[in-house]
């Protein structure tokens, strides 16, 4: 037997390996068979799983008030004045851009007109049914957002000069 085993090594050692994989393998199926997290193995009340929670797309609601509201749109538009004026002349209402400003440099003298700093809410007020954030600054401007959905809206800067 040994001079068949030094004549075929090669064989010997690929068969060796090959019973040791199968031997692992039903010995790794054995005991995955076993019911090892059953309750009544483990006495019931003395295992609680517990789920892992990850936070992965979770939310949790939060409630804005009007007054926050009012805010969150002022300071928008006041961004949007200091750093992309294009876009905030987009934000006008298209009937009242055309019919208060005509053009972007009149928008933009307008702008330059006021003090933006000021923009400041003094007091504001909401008309429901419309959606429409009335908000008066501290150096008694008028800002009307019309509202189509949160954080989509369209800016007037009066109420006199179409209908809103």
């Amino acid at each position: 037997m040994i001079s068949f085993i030094k004549k075929h090594k090669n064989i010997f050692w690929l068969v060796l390996v090959f019973v040791i994989l199968l031997v692992a393998y039903f010995i790794r199926e054995f005991i995955a068979s076993r019911d090892i997290y059953n309750e009544s193995y483990l006495d019931g009340d003395d295992y609680i799983m517990t789920k892992k929670i990850y936070g992965v797309n979770e939310y949790s609601v939060i409630n804005i008030s009007d007054e926050q509201m009012a805010n969150i749109y002022i300071n928008d538009f006041k961004n949007y004045l200091y750093t992309d004026i294009n876009y905030a002349y987009q934000l006008l209402n298209e009937e009242y851009r055309n019919l208060k400003f005509g053009s972007i440099d009149s928008f933009k003298n307008y702008i330059n007109s006021i003090d933006s700093n000021d923009m400041d809410i003094d007091r504001y007020s909401i008309n429901g049914d419309r959606n429409v954030f009335t908000i008066y600054t501290k150096d008694n401007k008028k800002y009307i957002f019309k509202t189509m959905s949160v954080m989509e809206y369209e800016v007037y800067l009066d109420d006199y000069t179409v209908e809103i």
